[in-house]
């Protein structure tokens, strides 16, 4: 089961996840409506000095923005805004690095039509080149950082199992998960991996490191078969 520990601001919080057993770690870069932004220079001595690789969690920035980011050397761009499919496949021209495209769905129960859209904008994004796709829970009326995810509010976790079964490309799952919650999510959803920000947080920000190891440990208590093996062990 691969693990994503997302919204890290501080070196020691990188540590931390590092010893917990997380694969990579996750920066908010340039979206100053969050307490867990950072900046260019922030997110480059976090990369030069960690153990872990990072991903680059963007919100509607350029293709020029994007670029420039790319020369800090992440694992992964991951665009948590509203960025298009053609969009997703001109900046893959663009980089060396992954790409990930979050995806968004209401908290609650999900009606069909949700799930079906759901389904048909994951096949975009992979068909543009999305290396990954992360679903996260979004509301759509909020007018704060919580309009593009990082809720903290879990989706019908029942309802995205088939999304996640038919994905041609690794699914990352977010939205709620705590270390007491994401052994059922993962359960549920069958995911090929998990991503924890405010769920392993003491504040927004500053994570926990026994929150941390205790999501590392619940996410891989169960060794079954997940939706793609292409996480297994590590990255890339």
């Amino acid at each position: 089961m691969f693990v994503k520990v997302c919204g890290l601001t501080r070196l020691d919080d990188v540590q931390a996840a590092h010893t917990a057993g997380a694969d990579c770690f996750g920066v908010l870069f340039d979206f100053p409506r969050s307490p867990r932004s950072v900046t260019f220079e922030q997110v480059g001595a976090l990369v030069e000095a960690a153990p872990l690789p990072a991903v680059l969690v963007t919100v509607n920035l350029t293709l020029a923005q994007l670029d420039e980011a790319a020369l800090l050397y992440p694992l992964a761009l991951q665009l948590h805004g509203d960025e298009t499919p053609d969009f997703v496949r001109e900046l893959r021209g663009l980089v060396n690095c992954e790409v990930w495209k979050v995806l968004h769905v209401p908290p609650g129960p999900l009606k069909r039509a949700t799930v079906a859209k759901l389904h048909s904008s994951l096949t975009d994004f992979v068909h543009a080149g999305s290396d990954r796709v992360v679903i996260d829970t979004r509301l759509p009326t909020a007018t704060d950082e919580k309009r593009y995810g990082g809720t903290g509010v879990p989706s019908d976790w029942v309802a995205l199992r088939e999304v996640v079964a038919e994905a041609r490309v690794p699914v990352l799952l977010t939205g709620g998960l705590t270390p007491a919650n994401v052994a059922t999510a993962i359960e549920l959803v069958r995911p090929a991996g998990v991503d924890a920000s405010s769920g392993v947080e003491t504040a927004p920000g500053v994570k926990d490191p026994q929150s941390m190891a205790g999501f590392v440990t619940a996410a891989r208590a169960d060794r079954q078969p997940r939706q793609s093996r292409r996480c297994d062990g590590g990255i890339g």
